[in-house]
This record gives C-alpha cells, sequence and structure tokens, in this order.
C-alpha cells in the first residue's frame, strides 16, 4: 500500500492519502516505509505513532483504530499474455509468485508462505523492480496492490499484461495509544479524512 522506489522515494496510494490529511489536521510528520515486522514493533514500543494498515491483533493493546476504513484496497494477480488467469489463492498451488519484501498483503502472505501449498516466491525490493522482473520471465505471477500498480504501469505500460482481484482488505487509520490526547487526534483525523475525495486522491501520480 506504500512502498519506496527505485529511487528510494516512498510511494504508493497511502503516501498520497496522508498527504492532504496531515496538511489539514496541522501536524508535523515524515513519511517512511517498513516492513511490517518492523512496523508493528515500532507501534508497540513508541517508536512510530501512526500508520495505516489492515486490522491486527498484535496491536489492539498499544494502538486505537479508526471506526471505519480510510479506504479499501484490492490486491491483484498480475500476469502476462499465455498464463493461465489467477483470481484465487488456492489457485496459486505449485505457482511461481513475485511478492514486495515486507508486504503482509492483508494476512496473504502466510498462505502462499505456506510450504504445503508450494508456490514459489521471488522477492522484490521495490514494486518497479517487481514489475520488470515479471516482464522479464523470472515468475509466471506477481502480486501488488492495484492503486500502487497503476501508478507504476501509467508511467511504463507492460504489453499483454493481465490482472485479476484477490480480494478487497479494508484499511484504518492506526494511532498509538501514547501520543498525546489520542482519542481526539484520531477523532480529529477521521473526520478530515470524510472531507477528502479519496479516489481523485489515489487517481494522482
Amino acid at each position: 500500500m506504500a512502498y519506496t522506489n527505485d529511487n528510494g522515494i516512498a510511494k504508493g496510494a497511502l503516501v498520497r492519502l496522508a498527504r492532504p490529511l496531515f496538511a489539514a489536521a496541522g501536524l508535523t510528520w515524515s513519511i517512511a516505509t517498513y516492513p511490517a515486522p518492523r512496523l508493528i514493533k515500532g507501534l508497540r514500543d513508541g517508536s512510530f505513532n501512526f500508520s495505516m494498515l489492515v486490522r491486527m491483533a498484535e496491536l489492539d493493546e498499544c494502538c486505537l483504530y479508526s471506526s471505519a476504513p480510510v479506504l479499501v484496497q484490492e490486491p491483484r494477480i498480475y500476469f502476462l499474455d499465455g498464463k493461465p488467469p489467477v483470481s484465487g489463492k488456492e489457485e496459486l498451488a505449485g505457482k511461481s509468485l513475485i511478492v514486495i519484501n515486507g508486504f503482509t498483503y492483508g494476512g496473504l502472505i502466510r498462505h502462499i508462505n505456506d510450504p504445503a501449498h508450494g508456490i514459489v516466491t521471488e522477492v522484490a525490493e521495490s514494486l518497479d523492480a517487481a514489475f520488470r522482473m515479471l516482464e522479464a520471465g523470472r515468475a509466471d505471477y506477481l502480486l501488488s496492490y492495484e492503486a500502487n500498480a497503476q501508478a507504476i504501469l501509467a508511467a511504463r505500460p507492460i504489453r499483454g499484461l493481465n490482472s485479476r482481484p484477490m480480494g478487497r482488505i479494508p484499511v484504518y487509520m492506526v494511532l498509538a495509544k501514547s501520543y498525546p490526547e489520542a482519542s481526539a487526534t484520531l477523532a480529529r483525523l477521521e473526520a478530515l479524512s470524510r472531507t477528502l475525495d479519496v479516489a481523485a486522491i489515489l487517481a494522482e501520480e
């Protein structure tokens, strides 16, 4: 949902959404992308104050969630002409798949990494690199959030590229309980988020 491009710059749907949200709130912020385990650890130990994530039990004690999703992300499977369409995790059994380092895909990564399913993974360090790997035939399929993929493919279209949805994942604002006036701050961010044209923001870049 957020990723670092090949130039080391944070990109993605959540970065595009965070910019106008924090500007409207008048809050100072900085953006960084981390693998999910590091992000969860940082929220739990107080190194980080805020993120946008799927709900996860590991954060229930340390963090507050927005009452409703700030957006719903759609992970999709991308593949080139000539490969059989895949639209469910069960259909990935025995196939090769490119994933982005640190992404959990709303928990799908547990299924992908389970040896019982026989999925051979290639791990890319960036989404730019992932699509180049797919184009070069390093694996048969690639898993990416649609909003992030759209930005990459708008700049560098790939001939014969197809995709299928793999479900819908609600994403919530998450604020550390240790943040000053955490409940009031999250309520204000929620109210501001409802004034944003999320569809237009996600269509940027």
